[in-house]
């Protein structure tokens, strides 16, 4: 009743409404959530008399989002460094316990190759080995002992994994 209150109001003032999000509930009590676009019909007193329009059910839509929040929460909430980069190896992302153990900010580290963290301590051939693991899709575990940005060093254990799109392709 409420929503509908506010979706009255608004064709009276505007004269339509766009993407207004509700929440019905389903004979069997389960949330369902929609999307009411609508134009108001009016009268020769400019008194609302029709509402033509149409609903959209998100309920999907919105159950995914929640997924997505749940993850992306558990990423910069978690405990460890998480660090993702693009193909080419440039920083993506970095979660905030990335950025209190390297002490970089994001705006230091996006766009950057990891190598900014390399204290120089492994070969060339380590590191190429590491990336022909992850490129064949298999995950790589070592250590690495990086350099924070103030020069100092501090030994990771690492675990490095592609990520995978759902055509199982490595993004």
């Amino acid at each position: 009743p409420e929503d509908w209150k506010q979706i009255i109001q608004l064709l009276t003032r505007n004269g339509k409404v766009e993407k207004y999000e509700v929440e019905f509930v389903s004979k069997k009590g389960k949330p369902i959530y929609a999307l009411v676009n609508a134009i108001g019909i009016f009268d020769l007193h400019n008194k609302l008399e029709k509402i033509r329009g149409y609903i959209v059910e998100i309920s999907e839509q919105k159950r995914v989002e929640k997924e997505l929040l749940k993850l992306s929460r558990a990423i910069e909430q978690s405990p460890v460094s998480v660090i993702i980069t693009d193909l080419d190896g440039n920083i993506q992302y970095a979660n905030p316990k990335a950025l209190a153990i390297t002490g970089y900010t994001k705006e230091d580290l996006i766009g950057e190759n990891p190598r900014i963290l390399s204290s120089g301590n492994k070969s060339k051939s380590e590191y190429k080995n590491m990336w022909e693991t992850i490129s064949s899709g298999k995950e790589w575990n070592g250590e690495f002992l990086n350099k924070k940005k103030n020069g100092e060093l501090y030994w990771e254990s690492a675990s490095l994994s592609p990520i995978f799109n759902n055509k199982n392709e490595i993004i």
